[in-house]
């Protein structure tokens, strides 16, 4: 059973991930057989460890991540921003130019701060 919900959480954060691609469209890019990486998913079995490093690799993540929901110190940042990103695509478009606002401003703070850094 604990099997059974490691290989479900895996795939439900490989879905989290790539929420705009389905999964044959991922399994393309990535070059696996789709007709497997399908009956892996809908076992909620675990992939053998070179296509659980593909499929993280095409999602910009971990294997550490996809299978345990922690980040290793090198994998923490760009997986964050991809989280970032994806709250971003779902505010609502009223509210986008007071988000785009906040994030030029702190952006035009640290080149700011490289500066005078450098100085």
């Amino acid at each position: 059973m604990e099997k059974e919900m490691q290989g479900y959480q895996f795939w439900k954060r490989i879905e989290n991930l790539n929420q705009y691609e389905s999964l044959k469209v991922l399994a393309k890019k990535a070059g696996l057989n789709y007709p497997l990486i399908k009956n892996q998913r809908s076992a909620a079995r675990l992939l053998k460890i070179l296509n659980a490093y593909i499929l993280a690799k095409m999602s910009n993540t971990s294997i550490e991540y996809l299978l345990t929901d922690k980040n290793s110190r090198t994998s923490q940042y760009p997986l964050r921003g991809i989280r970032v990103a994806d709250k971003l695509c779902k505010v609502p478009s009223r509210n986008f130019s007071t988000v785009e606002t906040m994030i030029l401003s702190l952006s035009n703070e640290e080149d700011t701060n490289k500066q005078s850094v450098l100085a």
